[in-house]
């Protein structure tokens, strides 16, 4: 007989109201929709970039990739070597992505030009 299934038998109410809450906790944690959300200064930021660069008649890059997937960042970093000959870790992605600093000082932090970083950012927004 298996331990645990007995004990679920005899579980009270409150504790499988309190397990329910938790399961439901980690699935909102875990949530795509949810994890994924900048501030407002961030997305207000990123519009006024894509602006300058309409005025500009440069491309806009606009995605509403994941972080935490790895596809996304396996994506990311093949389009960096494909279009910009950049070598980039995830890690490196990840705290581009995070950063409130200013494009031309994350260009200058992590070697790269602004162009790179408003890539990156544009498709995690």
């Amino acid at each position: 007989q298996n331990i645990l299934r007995g004990k679920a038998q005899w579980m009270e109410d409150k504790d499988k109201k309190k397990l329910f809450e938790l399961i439901k906790s980690v699935l909102d944690l875990t949530d795509p929709d949810k994890i994924n959300t900048d501030n407002e200064v961030t997305k207000a930021i990123l519009k006024v970039h894509d602006s300058i660069r309409k005025m500009e008649n440069k491309p806009i890059v606009y995605g509403t990739m994941y972080l935490e997937d790895i596809n996304t960042m396996d994506y990311i970093i093949n389009k960096m070597e494909k279009d910009f000959k950049l070598d980039i870790t995830s890690l490196e992605i990840n705290n581009i992505v995070k950063s409130y600093d200013s494009f031309e000082n994350l260009s200058e932090k992590y070697g790269v030009s602004k162009e790179v970083v408003y890539t990156i950012k544009g498709l995690c927004r």
